[in-house]
């Protein structure tokens, strides 16, 4: 169905003495025809009427074809800080992506207050609305995280593997797949040989990828080309082929989503397929790169498997394939390593597993040559340029097996058993009381809460995410696994400043109250650090020197709060702020002691901290949300008593972006999501969707129209003040 999203707010209140009483405001209304997978955005504060203070509490997002409640799916929880009596929040600029689980047709945006209960008040659970319609008419796709990432299925898999994971990213956080690429690696139908020339072949191209978080491979494929056939051969072949075909496969995402660099999941033996691309530079990228962000493995036997059938039946596994043959952590008859893992010569007498049968080849190379002598996958070089991280699943009431998944042992599974690397470990074990996923190896792939913390942001520079400017992303805070030396869920960035200039920095949708945001140098110095104290939504600006610089964003998690994604984005602004926004300013010079200083217009004099002004005995001074007419101050610093800093002067500037319409009054249309006033300079960007027109009396202090920009005045006054 087809119609209007409209944002409604139901609500009843009744008086009650010293208590608070929140309830929400919108401050901007969202695009009016939104398609699934992009953006939902606008603006709003929180408010506390009552007469007491609030806890920190959270705030929650929903979308309902009703103006029941009951009929509400939720969207994400955002935090929300204390607030006193009388008093409310900042603006909070809200983006989300809309999940694809949305038909098309009439929706209603909710907003309830203190959605966990977290306050004793007058009224709970109060809706907030706004009359404005909107409509979801149309399917787009947005690339929402640093890195796409690349899930393998394993041993009789198929990119069918994936769907219930892909299904919770796009109904849960509205994350976009990008395609599936098929390869058959056994084109010639001759299981006698494996010679990769004649057995490799792609069967899709990259016209069949769009822009995507997600992208799956897939090697059920027959010599036809046929998906998901009876025969076998190809998602049981050599995993020497399957490395080649991941090689590929990066080189398409890479190419269609230009970023830099691919995460890769590896379900069971596709996690040693990834390794087998990572760990043979011969086969990386033309760059001679590998070009991989992070391998997060599940159920994969690092150490090899010996386990009869894999616990999926006689129809379905080829005992005699090339993929049971790399597999094995040992034979039964020689008792002999298994050669693709730890190394050996590729011989029968070597490879005896089955008195009555012989693998189909033995040919672990997959050069068409019998009788080399192999370098083991866990003989090789690990790279150490990314980190690791691994899912174990454990049932200990599977009959066939302890300390297992059914299928693989859990000292197998864990890859830090067989190099010095560190990755995170992750445990998947039943446990019906506290609800964690079924650790059986062939749902490991299924466990969505397990996989989202394997591929978890960076907690180390060394590792950190390269991110462009003006671009938004996602993140996700989780639970740290047992080994990791952390409690805290460090999320690691990196970006580089071209010209020394201003930045505003925006953290959306903060869902815990614990948040912090922390900007270092290139050698790792803390130069602004910032805790959020509830806060759900953070806007920063200040001043940085050409160079490269880390962003951290960090919190302690809880086991929720990884259903609900933050976003953040770094812009360069080149001249003013953004109006109600933060503003930080560093000392040039390092000392002692510190006197921040500043000139209204009257010379120079000493600052004290106020609810403007924090830190003035800092090296950084915190500008709190300047209201506009102080357009024109000028900042410096005294340092040691003797010497003052470079001096700064404060300006507050928009930027036109046109994003939703051409309507100079929609504050959607500007970068800072405010309309400009008398105090804030103006520029019109070129190449943008729309370009604005007035309609009404407006006011600036000054514009500056980029070439080939337009700006038209069709009724109203725009008062330029040039002051």
């Amino acid at each position: 169905m087809r119609g209007n999203i409209i944002i409604i707010l139901c609500f009843m209140s009744f008086s009650a003495l010293s208590q608070p009483n929140i309830k929400a405001e919108f401050i901007t209304e969202s695009d009016p025809n939104i398609k699934l997978g992009e953006y939902l955005r606008f603006s709003f504060k929180i408010k506390n009427i009552g007469s007491t203070s609030t806890n920190k509490s959270h705030t929650s997002i929903y979308l309902s074809p009703t103006t029941s409640f009951n009929d509400a799916v939720l969207l994400n929880e955002i935090s929300t800080e204390a607030i006193a009596a009388n008093s409310e929040t900042q603006k909070m600029d809200y983006v989300y992506p809309i999940p694809f689980s949305f038909d098309f047709g009439n929706y209603y945006i909710i907003i309830i207050t203190d959605s966990r209960h977290e306050v004793i008040e007058n009224v709970n659970n109060e809706y907030f609305y706004s009359t404005s319609s909107f409509t979801i008419n149309d399917i787009g796709i947005r690339q929402n995280l640093p890195y796409p990432v690349l899930l393998i299925h394993g041993l009789t898999g198929s990119d069918k593997t994936w769907f219930p994971f892909l299904r919770d990213i796009l109904i849960n956080y509205g994350y976009s797949y990008g395609g599936n690429m098929d390869f058959c690696l056994n084109q010639d139908g001759d299981k006698t040989v494996s010679t990769l020339p004649n057995d490799f072949k792609e069967w899709s191209t990259e016209n069949d990828l769009g822009k995507g978080d997600f992208y799956t491979i897939n090697f059920d494929i027959n010599a036809y080309g046929t998906k998901y056939s009876t025969i076998k051969e190809s998602n049981q072949s050599g995993i020497v082929k399957q490395g080649l075909a991941i090689q590929k496969a990066i080189g398409h995402i890479l190419n269609v989503t230009k970023r830099d660099k691919v995460i890769l999941v590896g379900h069971s033996m596709g996690g040693l397929a990834a390794r087998q691309y990572l760990q043979n530079s011969i086969i990386w990228q033309p760059d001679f790169k590998h070009h991989i962000a992070k391998l997060h493995t599940t159920g994969t036997p690092h150490g090899g498997s010996n386990a009869t059938m894999f616990g999926i039946g006689a129809t379905e596994i080829n005992e005699k394939s090339e993929a049971v043959r790399d597999l094995k952590r040992s034979y039964a008859i020689s008792g002999d390593p298994g050669v693709f893992l730890f190394g050996g010569v590729e011989s029968n007498f070597v490879m005896w597993n089955n008195a009555f049968i012989n693998y189909e080849n033995i040919d672990v190379n997959c050069n068409g040559v019998v009788g080399n002598t192999i370098t083991g996958l866990n003989q090789k070089n690990l790279p150490i340029d990314l980190p690791y991280s691994f899912t174990i699943g454990i049932d200990d009431s599977y009959p066939t097996c302890t300390d297992c998944d059914g299928v693989v042992g859990t000292y197998y599974a864990n890859l830090n058993n067989y190099y010095g690397i560190n990755g995170d470990t992750f445990i998947c074990r039943t446990n019906q009381n506290l609800g964690i996923e079924n650790p059986l190896h062939l749902r490991l792939p299924d466990t969505t809460s397990f996989i989202m913390k394997g591929i978890d942001e960076p907690a180390l520079f060394k590792d950190s995410y390269l991110i462009g400017l003006d671009t938004l992303y996602f993140g996700n805070f989780t639970e740290q696994s047992k080994g990791s030396q952390y409690i805290i869920d460090y999320d690691d960035y990196k970006f580089t400043v071209p010209l020394t200039q201003m930045v505003n920095i925006k953290l959306f949708n903060i869902p815990i109250s614990n948040c912090k945001v922390e900007i270092f140098d290139i050698s790792n110095n803390s130069i602004y650090s910032y805790s959020a104290n509830g806060k759900g939504f953070i806007n920063i600006n200040m001043r940085l020197n050409a160079g490269t610089y880390f962003i951290e964003i960090s919190a302690l998690p809880d086991n929720i709060v990884w259903h609900n994604s933050y976003a953040f984005k770094i812009s360069l602004t080149n001249t003013g702020i953004c109006p109600y926004s933060n503003f930080v300013i560093s000392s040039s010079l390092t000392g002692a002691t510190y006197q921040w200083q500043v000139d209204n217009g009257n010379g120079y004099t000493n600052l004290a901290n106020t609810n403007v002004y924090n830190g003035v005995n800092l090296k950084t001074l915190e500008l709190i949300s300047p209201p506009t007419n102080m357009y024109g101050y000028k900042y410096r610093c005294l340092v040691n008593g003797t010497s003052l800093s470079n001096e700064l002067m404060l300006k507050f500037s928009v930027q036109w972006i046109g994003e939703v319409n051409n309507k100079w009054e929609n504050p959607l249309n500007w970068n800072c999501g405010v309309l400009p006033d008398a105090n804030t300079d103006v520029i019109i960007n070129t190449g943008v969707p729309y370009y604005p027109i007035v309609t009404t009396n407006q006011s600036c202090r000054s514009i500056r129209a980029l070439t080939s920009s337009v700006l038209k005045i069709n009724s109203g006054l725009l008062n330029i003040t040039g002051k």
